[in-house]
């Protein structure tokens, strides 16, 4: 008499990707409100350029070397900063970047 082959039980499926960690994929900052992208490193309406709106995503591929604590990003190289928005991936490794 012929027996059935029982097969390896299979891992389960995960339902939710896994928490992002700093050491997790490139830097990117992802918005759960609206924030503002500017033409130049200082917050001032005249220079302010566009109004990332709640769920848009940027990479940021720069720190300013005279103020890491801004960011240039991929969206026409304007700047945002960096406690704007929910930080994503290793961001520990941007390159200084001089402006202008």
């Amino acid at each position: 008499q012929h027996q059935p082959v029982e097969q390896p039980a299979q891992p389960p499926v995960p339902t939710e990707p896994p928490a992002p960690t700093p050491d997790m994929g490139p830097c990117h900052v992802h918005f759960t409100a609206p924030q503002f992208v500017y033409t130049q490193p200082e917050v001032e309406i005249g220079y302010l350029f566009d109004q990332v709106q709640a769920g848009g995503e940027i990479i940021p591929v720069g720190r300013w070397n005279a103020n890491p604590a801004w960011w240039q990003t991929n969206y026409g190289g304007w700047w945002l900063q960096s406690g704007d928005g929910d930080v994503r991936g290793n961001c520990s490794t941007l390159p200084l970047v001089s402006w202008p």
